[in-house]
């Protein structure tokens, strides 16, 4: 049985594509992108475990992370204790795992309250542009002119330490990058023809912009929350190596390490296990971070 053909540009018969090879092509496009993403897998996985450990500590660690014991000082990892103690003799695993707790709240407030006020800002500027896109631009112009990290501290410092404190001086300070981000997308969005429809049937602004602009400007921000929650869990660590966050005895990485570099050439997980739980939640919202962009990009093809 001779191949089935089909007539080319020229007018010629030439051979058809073979059934098999086109059912295979649209299978590969069918993929769902989540399937191929390893970035994206190993980041739900671990930031999905993060959570978990977050919201239900009492079900995984295996001692209170405040009894302390005098007995059990400075005891190296063992069977009893997989990551050792502490110089209280309290159990390093427990306190790890209930510090999971705090810094998630730090990394989550932080870049929530920053993520709402930061995105009502860009939007007010980038879509009435004039002397309020300048106003509040120049605000951003002061914040930005100092190191994120020299405004929190100074901020604690006049405030008092305390980790409500710290939700507050994140806050003050971490908006601008969605701001700027979000400004930026309107600027664009706003000359779009759908946005000129939704101006010609007589829409206000405030449904303009919440119902049909900020929809199709939120994905960058979106993804950019990934790397600011990782930034926030570290300068709430930060603030508690330098006592001005999480106050003891409430478990704290950054806390932890501070604690255990007195104790590092004779107790060497006192920091370290604990440095290690900063650094796997940081790559997992990294990685979940680095999925999205990719996501999102994909579909933007």
């Amino acid at each position: 049985m001779e191949p089935a053909t089909a007539p080319n540009a020229a007018g010629d018969l030439a051979p058809a594509p073979a059934p098999a090879t086109a059912s295979a092509r649209v299978k590969r496009k069918s993929i769902p992108f989540w399937r191929k993403s390893l970035a994206l897998n190993l980041g739900i996985i671990i930031v999905a475990f993060v959570f978990f450990v977050g919201f239900f500590p009492g079900l995984i660690a295996p001692y209170n992370p405040n009894t302390q014991n005098a007995d059990l000082m400075l005891q190296a990892p063992s069977a009893a204790h997989i990551l050792g103690t502490d110089n209280y003799g309290r159990d390093i695993l427990s306190r790890v795992i209930w510090a999971t707790r705090a810094d998630l709240q730090i990394g989550l407030i932080g870049t929530a309250i920053p993520f709402v006020f930061g995105t009502l800002v860009g939007l007010l500027a980038g879509y009435y542009g004039g002397v309020i896109d300048q106003i509040l631009m120049r605000l951003v112009d002061i914040v930005v002119a100092f190191p994120f990290i020299v405004l929190v501290i100074a901020i604690i410092a006049f405030l008092g330490p305390g980790i409500y404190n710290l939700y507050m001086a994140i806050s003050l300070v971490g908006w601008v990058p969605y701001a700027r981000i979000i400004r930026g997308e309107v600027l664009v969005a706003k000359n779009l023809d759908y946005v000129s429809a939704a101006r010609v049937l007589g829409y206000s602004d405030w449904r303009i912009i919440l119902r049909h602009i900020l929809p199709n400007v939120l994905s960058s921000s979106i993804v950019y929350t990934a790397a600011d929650v990782v930034f926030c869990m570290l300068a709430g660590a930060s603030m508690g190596f330098l006592g001005l966050g999480v106050q003891p005895p409430t478990p704290e990485w950054g806390q932890a390490i501070s604690e255990g570099r007195v104790f590092i050439a004779r107790a060497w997980w006192l920091s370290t296990f604990p440095g290690f739980a900063l650094v796997f939640v940081g790559t997992g919202f990294s990685l979940l971070g680095d999925g999205l962009s990719d996501l999102l990009r994909t579909k933007g093809r």
